[in-house]
């Protein structure tokens, strides 16, 4: 009876393998939980929360993620290159030196020049045009009944400081002889001045000039046996010169200057000057008044008064 039971045990051992290999100190794991629904349903499993902290609600809308590092402001947008900027009618060209007409010549109701595109490598704008140097060239013809007067002149104007050398011949058929004759010379008429510019705006530019002159008497067949025939007189000479924009490509020049000694010589000149580009065009009142000497020995006595026209480069 016994031999039998025990029979029967073993049997009922061998015949379930979970217990056969069970181990004694293992103890039974818990169950995995749900897998949560996507969608955020009601079959979605309850997830734990930590004490203190509130749940978003389901209709909060997202915010940004923090970042916990400084935060950098955006970078500015890069500067528009475009077409090059234009400065009342002229094409402005960067650096020093370039095609223009300078301070003193914009319409004085013109709006005010766009700006220079940042330099390279520097912060801030470019080269200003107060920084510009121009260069102008002028040729110029005016004429009388009896007379004429022909020149040249040459001139650097930065923002304030300046130069500029001017040549002319005079004649008058009292003095020098007749006009068509092969025996008939002008007198020769120069001045140099540096300048100083005590008013600078881009409309109006004011100079004080201060130099010297040269006045050249001729020396040719119409004038022999004259006292001052083939003299050549050099003196101080200062004086005022400047324009100012008016209208568009439209405004007004003029000079005038003094030589004192040795002999008093005046010359001045008004007028209007139309501009586009590097070149312009002058027209005005031109007055040269060489007063000469008392006795007639150092020089004549020559006037010269008469419309003036010319043409400017200026660059």
């Amino acid at each position: 009876m016994r031999l039998t039971t025990c029979l029967l045990a073993v049997i009922a051992l061998s015949s379930s393998p979970a217990l056969a290999h069970a181990d004694p100190g293992d103890e039974p794991r818990a169950p995995r939980p749900v897998a949560e629904d996507r969608d955020g349903g009601p079959e979605a499993a309850p997830q734990r929360q930590a004490p203190g902290v509130e749940q978003p609600r389901p209709d909060a809308v997202p915010r940004r993620a923090y970042s916990p590092y400084p935060r950098v402001a955006p970078p500015p947008p890069p500067y528009r290159r475009g077409p090059p900027p234009v400065y009342y009618g002229h094409p402005r060209v960067y650096g020093r030196w370039g095609w223009g007409w300078g301070w003193g010549y914009a319409p004085i109701f013109a709006p005010p020049p766009p700006p220079y595109a940042p330099s390279e490598g520097a912060p801030g704008y470019g080269r200003p045009e107060a920084d510009r140097i121009y260069t102008r060239v002028n040729v110029y013809g005016a004429g009388q009944a009896d007379g004429y007067a022909a020149g040249l002149s040459l001139a650097l104007d930065s923002r304030f400081a300046g130069f500029d050398i001017n040549i002319d011949a005079l004649a008058r058929e009292p003095v020098t002889g007749r006009l068509h004759d092969a025996g008939s010379d002008p007198a020769g008429w120069g001045s140099a001045h540096l300048t100083w510019s005590v008013l600078s705006t881009p409309n109006a530019r004011l100079r004080v000039l201060t130099g010297a002159s040269m006045l050249s008497l001729p020396s040719s067949q119409a004038v022999q046996g004259q006292p001052w025939a083939g003299k050549t007189l050099f003196g101080p000479d200062v004086g005022v010169s400047g324009q100012l924009g008016l209208l568009g490509p439209v405004g007004i020049e003029g000079y005038a200057r003094l030589t004192p000694f040795p002999v008093v010589v005046a010359d001045t000149y008004a007028g209007v000057a139309v501009h586009g580009g590097p070149l312009g065009v002058t027209a005005g009142w031109r007055w040269v008044d060489v007063q000469g000497s008392a006795t007639n020995t150092d020089a004549p006595k020559l006037m010269f008064r008469g419309p003036q026209l010319g043409i400017s480069l200026r660059f």
